[in-house]
């Protein structure tokens, strides 16, 4: 279920390349609908993942440890116990259906012509787009902790690697005779946590010597590959920063007349952003821009993933599980698969920030009245351009509810600022040891 889940996820953000594709060069109303539908039953199935089946599932592996159930049983109390998760996000599809902006937008000029398009966008648009809206405010916040770390700290780790065998051996030596020092030197015999201290550090002794097999020679063999591959994903990881920098900034000086309202919208792109401008380029030769953009994707997924498991699960400050190779509770699989869901969501939102020509228009242009050289549509441009179907759902909710495209806004802020602190906290931090992943409860 997880891979499952996972998959649509990531499916729903990999459309957009094809939906930027079609309003550029193919612009027909069957592939525009095709392209829709898919978006609205993606997304429709997330929600069915993260507040039906998911839940289900959890409540369903909690009840194997009562005692005399039965599968009939263990059913019953997982459908008990999800049920309120499914009121939630039924109560949200009732609002969302019937919630509509109550300013009238009336006008002859583009943006509020845009504005009276993404409006007449049916109630199904407007459903699906304000229940994920309210379920990315909560995948915002692992955006701007899991994902902002993860950005800095994947790549920094990649180049600085593993502390070499010798030099954690040594570690563990000198950490073991201090401690045999201390013991010989008191008449008072070993309590015990002096002993577990003790039994923890040979233990992790034998585990460095089984360490240094056939996979350390080979990761060391490997290792002007990983500084390559952690140098390319620190320039993706700054160029990332720099756009939604650009596009915050630029969100302030450029957004439509209705300001807060309709949640800052960017009424025309007027600074030059790296990634935007290149996707943009890359999408003449399509399917290099779908390549280039799915790598992105993924590049953003593993950089989670792998916070996730550096971290660990938390609850604020509260660490409720570790995720480890062949150690990881089937509880902290479901929550790490959460937290992935919702940070897809988060990223869905926020590569309209990255890059955000290329996700509402694709490479489309139009001449101006009393130009000549073609500009690169935008909502303060000409209403013959046609928007993607993705740039609709994002835009509906923010016209619809202004406060959304605020708060995304802010978030948007936290995380340039939270990613920021852990570049530097990743820069300052020790090389990782070989044996990282092993838990101290493993260990004992």
């Amino acid at each position: 279920m997880s891979i499952f889940s996972l998959t649509i996820c990531l499916s729903c953000i990999i459309l957009i390349p094809v939906d930027a594709y079609s309003v550029s060069n193919v612009q027909e109303p069957e592939t525009r609908f095709i392209i829709k539908i898919l978006y609205l039953v993606f997304n429709c199935i997330v929600l069915a993942l993260l507040f039906g089946f998911i839940p289900f599932a959890w409540f369903f592996y909690e009840s194997s440890g009562i005692d005399n159930n039965s599968v009939a049983k263990r059913i019953g109390y997982a459908l008990k116990y999800s049920i309120f998760v499914i009121f939630i996000v039924v109560i949200l599809i009732i609002v969302g259906t019937f919630l509509r902006s109550t300013d009238d937008i009336v006008g002859t000029d583009p943006p509020s012509i845009w504005a009276q398009k993404i409006l007449a966008e049916g109630r199904e648009v407007s459903t699906v787009s304000f229940t994920l809206s309210c379920v990315t405010i909560i995948g915002y916040i692992i955006w701007c902790t899991y994902t902002a770390y993860g950005l800095a700290s994947l790549p920094i780790d990649l180049i600085k690697g593993n502390k070499s065998l010798q030099q954690e051996k040594n570690e563990l030596d000198g950490d073991i005779k201090i401690n045999r020092i201390k013991n010989m030197d008191s008449d008072v015999p070993l309590i015990a946590d002096e002993e577990r201290t003790l039994d923890t550090y040979h233990k992790r002794k034998e585990k460095l010597e089984r360490v240094g097999g056939y996979w350390y020679k080979m990761r060391n063999t490997c290792r002007p590959i990983f500084i390559l591959l952690g140098i390319f994903g620190l320039i993706v990881s700054v160029s990332i920063m720099a756009s939604i920098t650009l596009s915050v900034i630029d969100r302030i000086l450029n957004h439509l007349d209705c300001g807060v309202k309709c949640g800052l919208i960017l009424k025309n792109a007027a600074l030059f952003n790296p990634l935007d401008r290149l996707l943009l380029t890359l999408s003449n030769y399509f399917p290099v821009d779908y390549i280039f953009f799915s790598l992105i994707v993924i590049y953003i997924f593993c950089a989670t993933l792998y916070s996730i498991v550096e971290i660990g699960i938390h609850c604020f400050c509260w660490k409720l599980f570790s995720v480890r190779p062949h150690h990881t509770d089937p509880q902290a699989i479901m929550l790490a698969t959460i937290l992935l869901i919702l940070s897809i969501l988060a990223m869905n939102n926020s590569l309209e920030n990255i890059a955000p020509i290329y996700v509402n228009y694709g490479s489309q242009t139009y001449i101006p009245v009393n130009g000549t050289v073609p500009q690169s549509c935008s909502i303060a441009g000409s209403t013959d351009c046609v928007m993607t179907e993705i740039g609709f759902i994002i835009h509906n909710v923010d016209i619809n509810v202004g406060i959304f495209g605020i708060i995304f806004y802010a978030f948007n802020c936290i995380f340039l600022v939270a990613f920021l602190m852990s570049l530097i906290m990743a820069g300052v931090k020790a090389r990782q040891s070989n044996i990282q992943y092993y838990s101290d409860e493993e260990e004992e």
